[in-house]
């Protein structure tokens, strides 16, 4: 987990506006396998990860056009289904809520993904935690 947190870190504190690297567009892919998110130790530094990629525009430079895409919502069904991700789920929402253009297909994906789980068996908390 640690090498997530470096990567996050780099991320985060890399100048506004700038292009990213080829080799961090590229690596974003690997991020997404879910063989890495199995691990609970992974999981924060993993989110926090993802949402610096987010923040950085990963998903302008992928032109709105990528498997990867696909793979946010399902990282995302992951977390939300396990109840100890809760905080790292809302985390994430939050970073696509607020990077990820609306007329993206994943952002539209996750949202279906959050009315779903709201009408599910335990809609009372799920609201509580989205307020």
């Amino acid at each position: 987990p640690y090498v997530y947190q470096l990567l996050a870190l780099i991320l985060e504190f890399s100048p506004e506006g700038g292009r990213m690297s080829d080799t961090c567009t590229a690596a974003f892919p690997q991020l997404l396998k879910l063989n890495r998110w199995e691990f609970s130790r992974n999981i924060p530094s993993l989110t926090r990860l993802l949402i610096a990629y987010l923040r950085k525009g990963i998903i302008q430079t992928l032109n709105h056009q990528s498997k990867s895409l696909d793979d946010i919502v399902v990282v995302f069904h992951v977390l939300i289904q396990n109840e100890n991700y809760k905080q790292y789920t809302f985390d994430l929402l939050r970073a696509i809520v607020l990077y990820v253009p609306p007329e993206v297909r994943c952002f539209k994906e996750v949202l279906n993904v959050v009315k779903f789980e709201a009408m599910s068996s335990h809609p009372t908390r799920l609201s509580n935690e989205i307020l």
